[in-house]
């Protein structure tokens, strides 16, 4: 018990110490001609993650023999080294990728997202709501607005022709959401 007591004496004479060299020095007595202390500044930088530069997309009306297909360019904003994580979410029923009529009659109107994490469409791959794609890179470490580097990354809606010639007459919309981690 007594060698215990000795090393959480010891332990905590070494704490005391280590704080103490951290702290601030002032001087002990008043001199007439100068007088000089020292303190130490400290600060943190989290990891910081930051989307941005959406645009919204109007994939205007349907005309028979394609798809309907937008694009939004996307500034993808992390400060700390490695990868980061994106999600998207639909504005539909269990949050999936629909888009609701406005006559609330109800009809939902589905689409697809494809993410791609550089700029433009090559190498994208097609997500699923609500479920995380990991291993994302291109992310701007230095301006969270990308202005030095440009976009960085591009989400691509399409809405299948079937999917159309399908729906009621009428006008749709929805939110797309999309989350970003480190």
């Amino acid at each position: 018990m007594k060698y215990q007591l000795r090393n959480l004496a010891a332990a905590s004479a070494v704490c005391l110490l280590a704080a103490n060299s951290m702290a601030a020095t002032n001087p002990a007595t008043p001199t007439t001609v100068s007088s000089t202390g020292d303190l130490t500044i400290t600060a943190g930088m989290q990891d910081l993650v930051r989307v941005s530069q959406l645009t919204d997309i109007a994939l205007g009306n349907y005309v028979p023999g394609a798809d309907l297909v937008g694009n939004s360019p996307v500034c993808i904003y992390r400060n700390g080294t490695g990868n980061y994580a994106i999600t998207f979410t639909g504005s539909g029923t269990a949050s999936a990728f629909t888009l609701l009529d406005t006559l609330n009659t109800p009809y939902e109107l589905p689409y697809t997202v494809n993410y791609n994490d550089a700029a433009g469409n090559a190498g994208e791959v097609a997500v699923t709501s609500g479920t995380q794609l990991t291993g994302q890179t291109g992310g701007d470490g230095t301006d969270i607005d990308c202005a030095n580097t440009g976009v960085n990354g591009n989400i691509e809606v399409t809405i299948a022709e079937a999917d159309l010639q399908a729906a009621p007459v009428d006008t749709y919309s929805g939110v797309l959401t999309v989350v970003i981690v480190p």
